[in-house]
């Protein structure tokens, strides 16, 4: 298995070749990082991390093992900022609608509306190629009904 592991005062750094079999190792890792920063349930931010890791994975790089997905997670103002990079073209995130249907049936972009809701705010960067999100370290959703997506170019 081909990945890298680094950690900084605050930050942990985590790189893998685009095989979905390596997020579980990547999961252990922020869990161990997490609990050192004291966060006991780890749930809500394993979840996002596990998200956004396979979609890059998986739809930015097309599962291509020669294409590298990169993870960093740092705590920041009460917050887990999660960061992603795909090595992929990106999207189209600007037409994405992020909320909860009132009709589950019709749900699609399943993992980014998770994300969304678990997250203060979720940014796309690079083209959709690099995904930022700021997770509530106990799991809890934001306000309903406030706009979280942003777009940076």
């Amino acid at each position: 298995m081909v990945m890298d592991k680094s950690d900084s005062d605050d930050s942990l750094y985590l790189s893998t070749i685009s095989e979905t079999g390596h997020v579980p190792v990547i999961l252990d890792h922020v869990t161990q990082f997490a609990r050192g920063q004291g966060l006991e349930d780890t749930d809500g931010l394993l979840l996002v991390v596990r998200e956004l890791l396979m979609n890059a994975i998986v739809c930015g790089n097309g599962s291509d093992p020669s294409l590298m997905a990169l993870v960093r997670v740092r705590p920041r103002s009460g917050l887990f900022e999660v960061q992603i990079d795909d090595e992929g073209e990106g999207f189209d995130f600007e037409s994405l609608v992020l909320v909860l249907p009132e009709d589950p049936q019709t749900l699609t972009k399943r993992g980014l509306v998770l994300v969304n809701e678990l997250s203060r705010d979720l940014t796309f960067e690079r083209g959709g190629s690099r995904v930022k999100a700021n997770v509530y370290p106990d799991g809890r959703s934001p306000a309903a009904g406030r706009r979280r997506m942003g777009a940076k170019v």
